[in-house]
């Protein structure tokens, strides 16, 4: 599939297909990631389940690289 780039502003936009939005399992306000691999822009869109996941762990980061500033506080 062939698509052109049209003005969005200052920007410049692709506009994806119905179908390909289907394919991929997003919508309309769902979030993506964009990266590059070389000359190509791969779109995936974001697993919140796995953003999710990873909270507890960077919960647990931020109490260790603050935890006396913490237990100032909580004084």
């Amino acid at each position: 599939m062939i698509k052109t780039l049209t003005k969005h502003g200052n920007s410049q936009a692709l506009v994806l297909d119905r179908a390909i939005l289907e394919l991929m399992e997003v919508s309309e306000g769902s979030q993506v990631s964009l990266r590059l691999e070389g000359r190509r822009l791969v779109v995936e869109p974001v697993d919140d389940r796995a953003a999710l996941a990873a909270v507890p762990d960077l919960i647990a980061s931020i109490a260790d690289r603050h935890r006396q500033a913490f237990v100032n506080l909580a004084k």
